[in-house]
C-alpha cells in the first residue's frame, strides 16, 4: 500500500463510501439511527434519530483532500449553505444537528 500523508485515509473513500462508513458506525451505535439514501434530495439530513420525543439530524461532509488551509471556515461555509434545511428541520421539531465531516478540528 502506498504511503500517505494521511493518518486516516477517508479521502481514499469517496463521498459516497464515506457517508456509508459513517451510516454504519452510526448504526452500529444507535438503534434508533436511520441512514436516508444516498444521492437523493434529502432536505438537510443524512441520517434521523429519535431520542426520546427529540428528532435528531445528522448531515454528513465529506472533503475530498481531508485538508482544509482554513478548516473552521470551511465548516462555517458547510454549515451556512446548509442554514435554510436547518431553520426548516428546527420548525420541523429538529433538537439537535451533527454535522460528521472527514475535516480535521485541527
Amino acid at each position: 500500500m502506498p504511503e500517505s500523508r494521511f493518518k486516516y485515509l477517508y479521502e481514499r473513500l469517496g463521498d459516497d463510501d464515506f457517508q456509508l462508513l459513517v451510516n454504519a458506525l452510526l448504526t452500529e451505535r444507535y438503534t434508533d439511527f436511520y441512514p436516508l439514501p444516498l444521492r437523493q434530495a434529502d432536505g438537510g439530513r443524512d441520517g434521523i434519530r429519535r431520542s426520546g420525543k427529540d428528532l435528531l439530524i445528522y448531515q454528513v461532509k465529506w472533503s475530498v483532500n481531508g485538508r482544509e488551509k482554513k478548516p473552521v471556515d470551511a465548516l462555517r461555509a458547510a454549515v451556512v449553505a446548509e442554514e435554510p434545511n436547518i431553520r426548516r428541520l428546527v420548525t420541523e421539531g429538529a433538537k439537535q444537528y451533527f454535522l460528521v465531516t472527514n475535516v480535521p478540528s485541527a
